[in-house]
């Protein structure tokens, strides 16, 4: 049966590459969403209007559960990080979970509890704490984003950002979801070295 979800946690340019690349993904469109309600919002505009950066997901769940899309969307961002991913930081960065018909919302409240077994190691240095927000929203919360952020990164292979941090976290992704992927799955071109008087403090550039 075909469901939706919409996700968010950091710049949808890395999520829209990971999760259009598993298996019963039929569509996965970047966009935003939870902000201001009757409010269009734009690129330019999500810090105005509150909305987040998402991805939304068309699955088949006879191929892919929502229990794997969510720990796939908790193994693939950080949901400590308060408003930010990395070096992305703003409320459109913040990591929630978008769901459309109330089933599956205790999911998602589970998909959490599970996260936090993860995430929030009793005893560590530095402890953690998952701040992932759930909503019930309609369908129609959600807002695509303009067409030159579709996409953005197999449009845009030169685009420093994505060279940088989208091609090193779909790698990385693809390890840790080897099971989940599409076996048709672009590879990703190899991280370019640095110069190496910029390798120990290169930084992550914004997601723009």
């Amino acid at each position: 049966m075909i469901n939706r979800v919409t996700l968010a946690g950091g710049c949808f340019w890395c999520h829209q590459e990971i999760f259009k690349n598993l298996r019963g993904v039929e569509e996965c469109v970047v966009g935003y969403c939870g902000g201001v309600a009757g409010v269009v919002p734009t690129y330019e505009t999500v810090d105005d209007t509150d909305h987040a950066e998402v991805v939304h997901i068309v699955y088949d769940d006879d191929l892919i559960s929502l229990d794997q899309l969510f720990d796939a969307f908790f193994l693939v961002h950080d949901p400590t990080q308060l408003d930010r991913q990395g070096e992305d930081q703003g409320r459109q960065y913040r990591s929630a979970i978008f769901v459309h018909n109330a089933k599956d919302l205790q999911t998602a409240q589970d998909a959490i509890g599970r996260a936090k077994k993860l995430w929030e190691v009793e005893g560590a240095h530095i402890p953690r704490t998952v701040v992932t927000t759930v909503q019930l929203v309609p369908v129609s919360d959600f807002y695509r984003a303009e067409d030159y952020h579709q996409n953005f990164a197999v449009k845009n292979p030169k685009n420093e950002y994505c060279k940088r941090v989208v091609n090193e976290k779909v790698r990385d992704a693809r390890k840790l979801l080897r099971d989940l992927m599409k076996p048709t799955s672009a590879p990703v071109p190899n991280r370019p070295e640095l110069p190496a008087a910029e390798s120990s403090e290169s930084k992550q550039l914004p997601c723009n």
